[in-house]
């Protein structure tokens, strides 16, 4: 076999300078770790005169290592994975990373933002804090409500920012004068912020 021993005279550092090369793909059958076991292979073996050089030496997985004979690789047959095909899979895979990176802060900003609204609301309505074992929460008197959270992720998904909710949060106060039973101050504001949303996708409510 041309690999297999051969393998395991290379040295760690010079084995993942390869891998790193090669993406960690087998350039035999395209597979990766974790779902198989990689090693280095010569491409011209030892026993043809092949090197150690690294140029010489390409990713194999241990399947295709262990099962390609002594020989010199077919034509055609050394790299059925093309470097295009590698560099392509590696760039799908740095911008789901980076997508993910991007909903996570987006996520973040979002969760910033209803902290802001609510507490605007709090000090609007004249809400005190509570503290219980998870944590410390605004409570309004009264039975009064605190707008949805889920309704101002909403909202902003519609293109509202921030400043457009406090204001919103601002006319609500002033129209209710301080004061509103149950949900009315909520919906009161919602109709605020929707109206502000037709506005911006040019209808007039």
């Amino acid at each position: 076999m041309a690999g297999g021993d051969e393998a395991v005279s290379i040295g760690v550092r010079v084995r993942f300078e390869v891998f790193r090369r090669d993406r960690f793909t087998c350039l035999y059958c395209g597979r990766t770790p974790p779902d198989v076991l990689l090693e280095v292979d010569h491409v011209t073996p030892r026993a043809a005169g092949g090197s150690d050089e690294i140029e010489n030496l390409t990713t194999s997985c241990q399947d295709c290592n262990r099962g390609k004979p002594s020989g010199l690789l077919a034509e055609g047959s050394a790299r059925v994975v093309s470097p295009e095909a590698v560099a392509q899979a590696t760039e799908r895979i740095e911008q789901a990373r980076q997508y993910a990176e991007a909903v996570e802060q987006m996520r973040r900003l979002q969760d910033a933002h209803v902290h802001s609204v609510t507490a605007a609301w709090a000090e609007a309505f004249g809400a005190t804090t509570e503290e219980r074992d998870d944590g410390t929460f605004w409570v309004l008197t009264g039975g009064r409500e605190f707008p949805s959270k889920a309704t101002i992720k909403r909202l902003m998904g519609r293109g509202l920012f921030a400043d457009d909710l406090l204001e919103a949060v601002d006319i609500t106060a002033s129209r209710t004068g301080g004061d509103y039973y149950g949900d009315e101050g909520p919906r009161y504001f919602y109709g605020v912020c929707w109206r502000m949303v037709d506005r911006l996708e040019g209808r007039v409510r």
